[in-house]
């Protein structure tokens, strides 16, 4: 009796507690199989497709986000790569049929020591930051990169294998971030609509999670980066099973809206003169982007806001040689602007200056990626007609092979440019790129010009070398009418080599690199090939990093120059700069140089110093403050009499109400001087400028902002008077149909 008693309260006991411990073996069973640790190789990731998409908030509290597999397991890559990580991360990904969503954890030890501070979009790097690449097509060649600091701003673009990173695309996506008691959580959301990709699934998509702490200077990633292999996408982790998302045809309009009021004085060389205003100047323009399909865009514009080079672009143009460069911002040039990259830029997109209409169509079919964009731009001479093909095509492992054209045509001018290049892998270390071109230009001064440009370079990056040698010739009546190439008729052979080392984990020094760069450039002969020897330049140099963000370097560079039939043998210029960690409140550096020059207006030799400090200051979380000095003095070696002076003086002040709202003003003084010979005063500029913008910000294309500007002049007596004034407006809206 007593042992049937034994045994059936064994047998309900069996009954009642079995169902619990093998629901809870099941529940730890199964949260164990979410967890892939990139340190343990566990980098394919069958993401998980759920139907509810969560609020984004930056909580991670809906139940959504607990069916997610975590990838964990992260490890540095700098300064030192295959170390633990010292801060644990963890990322969560699922998907619905209009978006892919991540959750990301990053947590600290003294979580007192985030970075985080409420600002613009693309300004997301001055502070702590975990990231997103996404190769969706898997090629490890180009990648989708998002960059979210503590508070959920970001900062988008792509990357490109043997390339730089560019952050001047920007697309739609929604994310938002908080700080908690253990660090941060930020929520994100990118529709597929934003993104390209082969077709409608099953899709394996390339994947890593890279993390930036601000006061240790180190970055981790989720799939392991031996710095030995160049490809850093080919390192990447895996999203398997993507499939059934959004793919319907999509169609963007966005109309905008700008206005502007200017004021001048009637001559402005006289300060005294009257002071008018124009009439005020609305213009109205419509972008269009139809998605042909989940990897080709179309985008069409008429009468669009490109007038506008951007209000913070520092540019001093004293004692120049070539050409001022500005980047790209304008949106309907950074859909696939990658696409058109080569070793010389033929094509650069800021010489369409003032388009009436322009078209393109963008993207990649299979192995092949294309781009073609025409344009109608409004020229001194008349309506020019602007057309630029790409195509570039896969080849190999992480190698490609292109075809590029660009044509120009005015009245009485054209100029046409078409050429091949590539990038051939050759190790995991070494690629050898190139580039061939020929230009043809029939302009009404110059006649018919026919010449050729070719570039070569050998490329070895692992982690404690990086190395080049590289050729190039821009022959003499070589033209790209639509490209960036400051220099014509020169042949050049460069070199660079660099040792890194990288010190103990923890130690004081987290690497110092020396380096040496050398070139020297050639002038074409007449007859033959070599001419005179117009550049030489021999520039070892030095960087030293320290734990926590301090950086310091300099350069001792041997120079040659030959420049208007007169020599100038023997130069020295000394480089060095510097910056602090970025700090709670404060943050500063400065660049400064000094040495020998030639003065190019007379072909002079002269002599120069110059330096730029500057300090960036937090007081808060939502205000900026950027305070920056720019001095050069440059004299003649002759008789040491000044031939220029510059002082310039600049802040910057911005206040973020929300992510939506905020305030920037500028505020800079400058001043000019130019000499005659013998050093009396030829020409003075003094300059104040008061700039205030007052912006709101939806989205990277939504967006209203207004903003008045002034620019006060003075003569000797400093007697300030209003010289250019402007009010300006713009109001843009996104429609995806």
């Amino acid at each position: 009796m007593i042992h049937e008693g034994v045994r059936s309260s064994l047998k309900s006991l069996v009954i009642t507690v079995g169902p619990l411990l093998l629901t809870a073996f099941l529940i730890v069973t199964a949260e164990a199989s979410t967890r892939y640790s990139g340190r343990d190789g566990q980098l394919e990731i069958p993401v998980p497709r759920i139907g509810r998409p969560p609020k984004i908030d930056g909580r991670l509290d809906e139940d959504v986000w607990q069916q997610a597999p975590i990838l964990c397991g992260f490890t540095q890559f700098m300064p030192t790569d295959g170390v633990p990580a010292c801060e644990e991360t963890e990322a969560l990904v699922f998907y619905d049929h209009q978006a892919i969503y991540f959750g990301l954890k990053c947590y600290y030890q003294d979580p007192s020591t985030v970075k985080a501070t409420l600002t613009n979009r693309d300004e997301a790097f001055v502070d702590d930051y975990v990231g997103i690449c996404l190769d969706t097509y898997n090629d490890q060649r180009r990648a989708f990169m998002f960059v979210f600091n503590p508070l959920g701003v970001v900062g988008d673009g792509v990357r490109i294998e043997g390339g730089d990173e560019d952050y001047t695309p920007d697309f739609t996506v929604y994310s938002d971030g908080r700080l908690t008691d253990g660090g941060y959580v930020v929520e994100v959301a990118i529709p597929f609509k934003s993104l390209r990709f082969p077709g409608n699934g099953p899709m394996t998509w390339g994947l890593n999670v890279f993390r930036k702490t601000r006061s240790q200077s180190i970055r981790l990633s989720w799939a392991p980066i031996d710095r030995n292999e160049s490809n850093l996408l080919a390192q990447s982790g895996h999203l398997v099973g993507i499939r059934d998302v959004q793919h319907s045809r999509n169609i963007e309009l966005n109309p905008v809206f700008t206005g502007a009021m200017t004021g001048q004085l009637d001559d402005p060389d006289d300060l005294g003169s009257r002071f008018e205003r124009d009439s005020p100047k609305p213009e109205l323009g419509l972008n269009l982007k139809y998605l042909l399909s989940t990897n080709l865009a179309l985008d069409a514009t008429v009468n669009p806001d490109f007038s506008q080079v951007e209000a913070d672009a520092d540019v001093v143009d004293i004692n120049e040689r070539f050409a001022i460069y500005f980047s790209e911002k304008r949106p309907f040039f950074l859909e696939g602007k990658d696409i058109y990259q080569t070793p010389y830029e033929v094509f650069y997109s800021r010489r369409i200056v003032d388009p009436i209409v322009g078209a393109k169509i963008s993207g990649k079919l299979g192995p092949a990626s294309l781009g073609f964009l025409s344009a109608v731009d409004d020229d001194s001479l008349g309506n020019a007609a602007t057309n630029v093909a790409r195509l570039k095509w896969d080849v190999m492992n992480d190698s490609h092979l292109g075809f590029l054209a660009t044509d120009r045509r005015v009245t009485g001018y054209y100029n046409s440019v078409a050429g091949v290049d590539g990038i051939v892998r050759l190790t995991k270390q070494e690629t050898f790129s190139f580039q061939g071109l020929g230009s043809w230009t029939d302009d009404v001064n110059d006649g018919k010009l026919r010449d050729p440009a070719w570039f070569a370079e050998l490329n070895h990056s692992s982690r404690h070398f990086n190395i080049f040698f590289r050729m190039q010739d821009v022959f003499p009546d070589f033209r790209a009418q639509l490209g960036y190439i400051p220099r014509t008729d020169q042949v050049e052979l460069a070199g660079f080599s660099q040792y890194s080392y990288f010190g103990p984990e923890n130690g004081l020094v987290e690497s110092w690199c020396p380096a040496v760069f050398y070139k020297l450039v050639y002038n074409h002969k007449a007859t033959g090939y070599l001419d005179r020897k117009t550049d030489w330049i021999v520039s070892p140099q030095f960087n030293l990093n320290l734990r926590g963000g301090w950086e310091w370097g300099m350069s001792y560079d041997r120079l040659y120059t030959y420049y208007e039939d007169a020599a100038f043998p023997d130069q020295t210029q000394i480089y060095t700069w510097g910056c602090t960690p970025r700090w709670q409140k404060i943050q500063f550096g400065c660049l400064s140089h000094f040495g020998d020059t030639p003065i190019y207006d007379e072909v002079v030799p002269g002599k120069y110093w110059y330096a730029e400090p500057w300090v960036d200051l937090y007081p808060t979380s939502r205000l900026k403050l950027n305070m920056w000095l720019w001095a050069q003095d440059v004299t003649r070696r002759a008789d040491d009499s000044f031939f220029a002076r510059a002082r310039i003086a600049r802040v910057r002040a911005a206040y973020q109400f929300s992510r939506e709202l905020s305030f920037r003003t500028i505020v800079e003084a400058s001043r000019r001087k130019y000499y005659a010979e013998g050093g009396t005063l030829d020409e003075l500029s003094k300059n104040v400028v008061v700039d205030v913008l007052l912006k709101y910000q939806l989205d990277p294309v939504t967006i209203f902002y207004i903003g008045w500007g002034n620019v006060f002049g003075a003569d000797l007596g400093n007697d300030y008077r209003r010289t250019q004034e402007g009010v300006f407006a713009k109001a843009s809206y996104l429609w995806r149909l």
